[in-house]
């Protein structure tokens, strides 16, 4: 049973929901400036594409640091080994969206005729579909498994950790 909301598994931290909050909102934002560079790409506006993939970039490198360096390295100490096919996925999938976004920024660098407008508007819609795939099997599996694998001491400081590493620590309320 969870919270009022259903949103939740009971018996959560105030803390714990926080966290998956603001990965969760991390995530939205990631989609949505995805949305937004396909629907350049689509209007033909190569400047606001641009400008919008050195934002996602930023996002991306940002968010991709929390996991990376701070939620899978845990996971795979922690969790059983018929899952680490999963983890092992979910690397190949983080690289996957590395090459796509970089694949973007190279054409970006190019022409902005015709062929290259179809060709970003190509690579655009497949980094969406792949991000949006990626993203929900991450919130499927991964916050269920912290919440199994991680005592509230644990989960604190992995919370400290990923908001340090994110700049949330004022957001979240830590102050040392």
């Amino acid at each position: 049973m969870g919270d009022q909301d259903g949103k939740y598994p009971s018996g959560w931290s105030h803390r714990r929901r926080r966290m998956v909050d603001m990965m969760t909102a991390d995530h939205r934002q990631l989609e949505e400036l995805t949305k937004t560079l396909r629907e350049q790409a689509l209007a033909g506006d190569w400047g606001g594409a641009t400008h919008t993939h050195r934002r996602l970039v930023r996002e991306y490198n940002r968010h991709q640091q929390m996991e990376d360096k701070q939620l899978l390295p845990l996971l795979r100490g922690q969790v059983e080994q018929r899952h680490m096919r999963i983890l092992t996925e979910l690397d190949a999938e983080h690289h996957e969206v590395d090459d796509l976004i970089l694949g973007v920024g190279h054409v970006l660098t190019g022409n902005p005729d015709r062929a290259g407008m179809q060709l970003l508007s190509r690579q655009t819609a497949e980094l969406e579909m792949c991000l949006i795939s990626h993203v929900g099997k991450e919130e499927r599996m991964l916050y269920g498994w912290l919440d199994v694998i991680l005592g509230d001491e644990e989960m604190d400081e992995l919370l400290v950790r990923l908001a340090r590493t994110a700049g949330w620590d004022q957001a979240l309320g830590f102050s040392d």
